[in-house]
């Protein structure tokens, strides 16, 4: 299972910083990539903001922190949470319904 909890450390601060550079990479060039903007990744960089988890999906991919099978395992995943919770919702209205 993907833990984004260790990937978001790896987008922020000096840790941020070092990674683009070993990639010879820019935050623009992330930004406009990743579709996301300059700001958020400065925030990163800067410590004041922290990665959503979409968004560390996104950028990880990209740096190559995340697998393609990794993050399509996440998306079912996540799927698969968003179902269970619509079923709950169902059968619940199914019970207030029989009573």
């Amino acid at each position: 299972m993907l833990d984004l909890a260790l990937i978001k450390p790896r987008l922020m601060g000096p840790n941020f910083k070092r990674l683009l550079k070993s990639l010879s990479l820019t935050k623009w060039r992330v930004s406009k990539d990743c579709n996301i903007t300059y700001r958020t990744l400065i925030n990163w960089q800067a410590g004041k903001t922290t990665p959503s988890d979409e968004l560390a999906k996104r950028v990880g991919k990209y740096l190559g922190l995340i697998g393609p099978e990794d993050a399509e395992i996440r998306d079912i995943e996540e799927q698969i949470i968003a179902l269970k919770s619509r079923l709950d919702r169902i059968k619940e209205k199914r019970v207030v319904k029989n009573k």
